[in-house]
């Protein structure tokens, strides 16, 4: 596999979006920020308009677009630029861009469909409705935000004259390495297990009537609009989303359990429970920022008071809980590298 692959996709995942920046600045419709995203006030950058958001998008990008170029190379006199930019970017790309939104449709989507399958026929005016042009954006931006996190990843590792692949180098030491992946990523299992339960009691309160937290004018709109009924669903997907997370320092995270036909006793891939686990993680901790942001303005003025917002503030904690742990899983599930044969 070529050492350079992943910098030449960001540098080409950069390119292309620099010259959607520019079709912006120069009045082609579609931008989707600012005056161009109708529910903005979920995002950073609600202000933002095509001239000059347009240019600064195209000045950003063809800027990106040569620090991934400069990847590909060894620069040992550029190495702590060239990392800290390639970690900025990322973070920019899958945590500061991308808001709740995102993380809502991800989490909307099977409702949707099993409403749709089963005759509720605005389930699919609303599925329809969640991929607006500003989250279909956003859900770009993360794609590049993952090319950029291993771009930077194999860049440092290149740097560091570790294996490109497992992130392995001649002072390796397997035992020490292990003894911290099982010791940090049980801790980091148990908080991500704990995070969203603010969140599941409330919504569980509403749909039983009791108004945690908020007023009972608001709690009357969430059982009028049944938005009580679809939060007690989310709540329960978020408690068995972390239940699952538990899998990642049980036994049956690594083999599957008898009742599992067909695949009983087989060993569990790794990646099957990695990729997922670290796609909740970005979204969550994205979406629980964003939440946090939003709050500041909308705290006090509504009905729905600080009930209604509090427990999305322990999401960013869960995302951040919920990546160590996973990563902690996948250092303590990864054997021999098949590159560089390192154990």
């Amino acid at each position: 596999m070529n050492e350079t692959k992943a910098p030449h996709a960001a540098a080409i995942w950069s390119l292309l979006y620099a010259v959607a920046g520019l079709c912006w600045a120069l009045g082609v419709g579609g931008f989707p920020f600012g005056e161009g995203d109708p529910d903005g006030r979920f995002t950073w950058f609600a202000g933002l308009r095509p001239q000059p958001g347009g240019w600064v998008i195209a000045a950003t990008g063809l800027a990106c677009t040569a620090t991934a170029l400069a990847m590909t190379r060894r620069q040992p006199r550029l190495h702590l630029p060239l990392l800290v930019f390639g970690c900025c970017a990322a973070a920019l790309l899958l945590i500061i861009v991308p808001d709740v939104r995102v993380l809502t449709t991800v989490a909307h989507a099977p409702i949707f469909l099993v409403g749709g399958m089963f005759g509720w026929q605005e389930a699919w005016t609303d599925l329809a409705a969640s991929f607006a042009a500003p989250v279909l954006n956003q859900s770009v931006c993360v794609l590049g935000g993952a090319l950029w996190l291993t771009a930077t990843l194999n860049f440092a590792r290149r740097a560091s004259d570790s294996c490109v692949h497992c992130g392995r180098g001649a002072g390796w030491d397997r035992q020490a390495t292990l003894g911290t992946a099982v010791y940090v990523g049980r801790l980091a299992t148990w908080i991500a297990v704990i995070a969203p339960l603010p969140y599941a009691v409330s919504r569980w309160s509403w749909a039983l009537g009791i108004p945690l937290g908020v007023s009972d004018d608001f709690l009357r709109w969430m059982r009028e609009s049944g938005a009580d009924i679809g939060g007690a669903v989310l709540a329960t997907m978020a408690v068995g989303g972390s239940l699952l997370t538990l899998g990642l320092v049980q036994r049956w995270g690594e083999v599957f359990p008898r009742w599992i036909l067909g695949l009983a006793g087989r060993r569990v891939p790794p990646m099957l429970a990695v990729v997922p686990a670290l796609a909740a993680a970005v979204l969550l901790a994205s979406g629980g920022i964003t939440m946090v942001h939003v709050s500041a303005a909308e705290i006090g003025t509504g009905d729905g008071g600080l009930g209604q917002f509090f427990p999305a503030f322990t999401w960013p904690v869960w995302g951040a809980a919920l990546a160590v742990a996973t990563v902690a899983y996948h250092y303590r599930r990864h054997g021999a590298c098949r590159h560089c044969h390192r154990a």
